[in-house]
Order: C-alpha cells, then sequence, then structure tokens
C-alpha cells in the first residue's frame, strides 16, 4: 500500500513535484525510459531494479505518490528501509 501522508515539505516537496510533472509528461505518470532519462543513468539494469522498487503497485508505471513515496523512504526512511533499497538495487537475483 502506498503511503498518502507524505513528511516531505516545503521548497523541496514543491521541487520534488515540479521534477516529477517534468519526467512525467502530459499523462502524470513516469514509465521505464521516462525513469532511465530522468535520472541521467545509463545502467538499464540498475535504472530497473529502481523503477521496480519506486513501482509498488506493479503496474509498469510511477505515478506522484509512489515517486514521493520512495524519495521520501530514502531521505525519512527507518535504516532497515535504506539497506533492504541498497540491498534491492543490486540484488540481480530476485
Amino acid at each position: 500500500m502506498v503511503n498518502q501522508s507524505h513528511k516531505l515539505s516545503g521548497p523541496f516537496l514543491i521541487e520534488l513535484k515540479n521534477k516529477f510533472r517534468e519526467i512525467a509528461g502530459e499523462d502524470n505518470r513516469i514509465d521505464r525510459d521516462e525513469f532511465q532519462k530522468g535520472l541521467f543513468l545509463n545502467n538499464e539494469a540498475m535504472v530497473n531494479r529502481i523503477f521496480d522498487i519506486f513501482d509498488r503497485d506493479h503496474n509498469d508505471y510511477i505515478d506522484s505518490d509512489e515517486f514521493l513515496s520512495g524519495i521520501e523512504s530514502l531521505i525519512n526512511g527507518e535504516k532497515e528501509e535504506k539497506i533492504r533499497f541498497a540491498f534491492d538495487i543490486h540484488d540481480f537475483d530476485a
């Protein structure tokens, strides 16, 4: 379940929302190609792993709630969440 209560606030939250809209475009959701271009990463396997972590409902798109929840987990998450993220992006056997 996606956490709807974001702890992010102020100018940083506004900047994240603007970045989401910039990456997502008119359909207001981010697909894998847009995600890779938005992250400026060339490692497709790594981008796919990060995308899969952010795409919590597994519909092959990241909506604004998933985007903000993913960023929030990386910034404000518990130590275990951050460790799990680091492990998951490198676990290509999953």
